[in-house]
């Protein structure tokens, strides 16, 4: 019993086999849509997750910076001061790494997407 049966070759090309119990490929172009759509996604999350940790990072900072101490001003009070000045930079750290990982997240959606639209 033979039976016609939809095949992907390799280059992407379909064609019909006659073989009967031949299994065909799955479509490469929905595998490459859905990572396509997810590098997006992942790129959004990523950004705003290094952002929210950026945001505690300064927020911490912040907290550390306003220690004062009750006899007036010591050595500690301005090691204090200054390593929140530390903590600001790390948060701009952070923040420069989130957007280089999170653009590179979504120049690879975008080379994705335009080898999608090169096979139409």
């Amino acid at each position: 019993m033979n039976s016609n049966i939809l095949l992907l070759s390799e280059d992407g090309e379909e064609r019909k086999d006659q073989q009967s119990g031949a299994t065909p490929l799955p479509s490469k172009t929905g595998y490459d849509t859905a990572l396509c759509v997810a590098s997006f996604i992942l790129s959004v999350i990523l950004l705003v997750l290094f952002f929210s940790a950026a945001n505690a990072v300064k927020t911490g900072g912040s907290e550390i910076m306003s220690i004062e101490s009750v006899g007036g001003r010591t050595l500690e009070e301005a090691y204090y001061h200054g390593l929140g000045y530390v903590y600001d930079g790390y948060c701009a750290a952070i923040r420069a790494i989130g957007l280089f990982c999170s653009s590179i997240l979504f120049l690879f959606g975008i080379s994705k997407l335009k080898s999608l639209k090169q096979q139409y």
